[in-house]
Formats: C-alpha cells, sequence, structure tokens
C-alpha cells in the first residue's frame, strides 16, 4: 500500500532488533493520538527495558 505525501527512503534496513511503525492519524486528533501511542509503547519499553525513538517533523511536533 502505498502512502501520499510520503517521503520514501530506500536504504538497508537490516535491523534484527529493530521495529518500526507507521500510524495514521484521523485529521484533528494527531496529539491525542500520538499521545495513547506513546504512553502505550512507553509502559512496553519500560516493561521489558528496552529504547524507543521518536521521529517528528518538528521540535514542537515531539
Amino acid at each position: 500500500m502505498l502512502v501520499r505525501c510520503a517521503t520514501y527512503v530506500r536504504a538497508s534496513t537490516v535491523r534484527p532488533n529493530t521495529q518500526y511503525f507507521v500510524l495514521w492519524c484521523q485529521a484533528g486528533k494527531l496529539e491525542e493520538t500520538a499521545l495513547a501511542v506513546g504512553s502505550q509503547q512507553q509502559s512496553s519499553l519500560l516493561a521489558t527495558g528496552e529504547k524507543g525513538v521518536v521521529y517528528c517533523r518538528s521540535k514542537e511536533q515531539c
């Protein structure tokens, strides 16, 4: 499935211990969705002692 208005980067992504998540947010629910997903991932990472990285277009979005 192709996503409109997305930037596609073609490079090696062979990282056995890395998972990528891309989520589509409903219009007007960006912050609500981001906080819910962030909270869920934080709980999961704390339980396993793993690390996570959040990528956004700007510092303000993070």
